[in-house]
């Protein structure tokens, strides 16, 4: 039907094992194809600054929920996150 658009979405919440390499962690979500990563925590934004810093990932978009920027990545504020600014910042 003209005019319509559907997608399909599946969100998956994966909780940094103790002990794994966070670095080593995030490119398995890229090689598993995730489209988007959205992390939380020191570890994990220390992984997204180390991953990107070793080139950008085409097709993977990075959220980082922070309180400074990591380049390359969408930051969000961990004060202002809400579901909404989550929403938007994975639509982009």
């Amino acid at each position: 039907m003209a005019g319509t658009s559907t997608s399909k979405v599946v969100v998956q919440r994966y909780r940094l094992p103790a002990g794994v390499d966070p670095v080593a962690y995030v490119n398995t979500l890229v090689q598993l194809r995730c489209s988007t990563v959205v992390t939380t925590g020191a570890a994990a934004r220390s992984a997204i600054a180390s991953r990107l810093a070793a080139g950008l990932v085409p097709h993977v978009r990075f959220v980082v929920v922070a309180d400074g920027p990591v380049s390359g990545a969408t930051r969000l504020s961990p004060d202002a996150v809400s579901t909404s600014s989550l929403a938007r910042a994975v639509r982009r």
